[in-house]
């Protein structure tokens, strides 16, 4: 999240964690499913992890089970092909 900021905005925030490299797609989406990552909107997908962002997605929305849950959905599809 914070490469996602410009400095302006950077500094007006304290960050409390700053995660490394993680050794796993799963590992990396398991520290972000404190933020609820599948709700967002996305912008891209590397081409190489559509398939398992993709099927990690359903199985967020499958665990909230909820319209809400759902929205998302058809733009995730849509970056993941």
């Amino acid at each position: 999240m914070f490469n996602l900021l410009n400095e302006a905005d950077r500094e007006r925030l304290e960050f409390k964690h700053v995660a490394g490299w993680m050794d796993s797609l799963d590992s990396a989406l398991r520290l972000l499913d404190k933020y609820s990552w599948h709700m967002m909107y996305a912008l891209q997908v590397h081409p190489h992890f559509r398939r398992q962002i993709w099927a990690a997605v359903q199985r967020k929305a499958r665990e909230v089970d909820s319209e809400r849950a759902c929205r998302p959905l058809k733009r995730w599809q849509l970056l993941c092909g």
